[in-house]
């Protein structure tokens, strides 16, 4: 005759979850589930306690992973919680548990508030408190995005007032700080005076001032941080605004510190992230228009020296110069301000590289067959040819076009 499984046969896990989530303000604490499990089975002797302080509305639990892989692995074949919602709030940690059971490496679950048998029908109930559990999360999550919607609407916010106000907890609204507000207004009038920096502004409060932050249950009464200060500034809660995340804009109640137009110039002061803006200069740098050039150059003469050489077997001839018929296509460049034009600048549009590319090889063709008519020839052999290193002659560091400044 076959043998059933008894619960002495199956090692069994407590696993005990309690979150700081609103939606577990009601459940019982860890030490309480752990006693409930003990009093409700006495005579089961779980292998391994495992406590373990997360949200389960998301999957990612370390200690509740861990159990499912000592499951897969066969070390446990058992779970003992106080309810289902301790071990799931999502689908995917419920779909895992119930494919478990439906495997057969999860032999039974045991609750305190909630009885399972591991039939079909047991199974299909389990998945549908599971997935209450998950209904209740996420029905709280827009209770609470609507209740704080009317907060905002009615002129109030939901988060630690800035530097400079307190809550008031009776009308749920923020007043002014008697001890700190004339001084954080003192610091955006440095600001906004444009003699002072924000890293200026920081010492003087923190030394001249002794300004020390609010305190509070476990923080405050420190130094005015450099990163809260540029925060402060960027905060549009001082001129009584609460703009949010996507991108609505609620009035405060609430006494404003500065005005509207007094924020906006301190935006304008700090620039993007609170960093001074960058200074427009009306070109950039043409380094690898400059140095591309140079090279195109280089080419032109090397090709037209290789066929002088091929059609009159002579020597090479001189570096090309610069006709005047390309000068139009170098309208949009002009040196540097430096004597001599160290550095070529150009607008940002350049259109005429192709053009200058065609039009520059088709000049310097014509002016090799007409020097090649005339019988000049070069005092030195090229470079490019003979593999001459001498200044001045096939190397790209030191020629130049002439016309053009490096």
């Amino acid at each position: 005759m076959p043998r059933k499984m008894t619960d002495s046969t199956v090692v069994y896990e407590l696993y005990a979850r309690k979150s700081q989530e609103p939606d577990d303000r009601q459940a019982l604490s860890i030490p309480a589930q752990t006693r409930e499990c003990a009093s409700k089975f006495p005579e089961i002797a779980p292998s391994q306690v495992t406590e373990e302080s997360f949200s389960a509305k998301a999957p990612g639990r370390p200690l509740f992973d861990e159990m499912i892989d000592r499951i897969e692995r066969g070390e446990i074949q058992g779970i003992l919680a106080w309810h289902p919602d301790r071990l799931s709030r999502n689908s995917v940690d419920a779909g895992r548990i119930i494919y478990l059971l439906d495997t057969g490496k999860l032999k039974d679950l045991k609750f305190c508030s909630y009885t399972f048998e591991n039939t079909p029908e047991g199974k299909w109930m389990l998945s549908m408190v599971m997935s209450q559990a998950k209904y209740q999360v996420d029905k709280l999550s827009i209770d609470v995005q609507r209740g704080n919607r009317q907060k905002y609407e009615g002129g109030g916010i939901t988060w630690r007032a800035p530097q400079g106000y307190l809550n008031n907890k009776a009308t749920l609204q923020i007043e002014p700080d008697p001890e700190r507000f004339d001084l954080v207004r003192r610091m955006w009038d440095m600001l906004l005076s444009g003699a002072y920096t924000v890293p200026q502004i920081q010492r003087i409060a923190n030394t001249e001032w002794n300004y020390r932050t609010r305190r509070l249950a476990k923080v405050g009464d420190r130094p005015l941080a450099l990163s809260i200060l540029y925060r402060l500034f960027r905060d549009p809660l001082y001129c009584a605004l609460n703009v949010r995340p996507d991108g609505t804009v609620y009035e405060c109640s609430h006494l404003p510190m500065v005005t509207s137009e007094e924020f906006w110039k301190v935006q304008k002061l700090l620039g993007k992230r609170g960093r001074p803006k960058p200074k427009k200069r009306p070109g950039k740098p043409l380094h690898r228009s400059a140095h591309s050039l140079r090279r195109m150059w280089l080419l032109i003469h090397c090709r037209a020296q290789r066929q002088a050489l091929e059609e009159r077997q002579g020597p090479p001839l001189h570096p090309l110069p610069l006709h005047e018929e390309t000068r139009p296509l170098f309208s949009g460049l002009h040196a540097g301000k430096e004597p001599g034009g160290s550095i070529l600048y150009q607008d940002r549009s350049d259109q005429h590289g192709n053009e200058l590319l065609a039009l520059g090889q088709h000049i310097s063709d014509r002016t090799c067959e007409r020097r090649i008519n005339a019988g000049k020839t070069n005092r030195y052999p090229s470079a490019a040819i003979s593999g001459d290193r001498r200044k001045g002659v096939g190397n790209p560091k030191t020629y130049v076009p002439q016309g053009i400044h490096r």
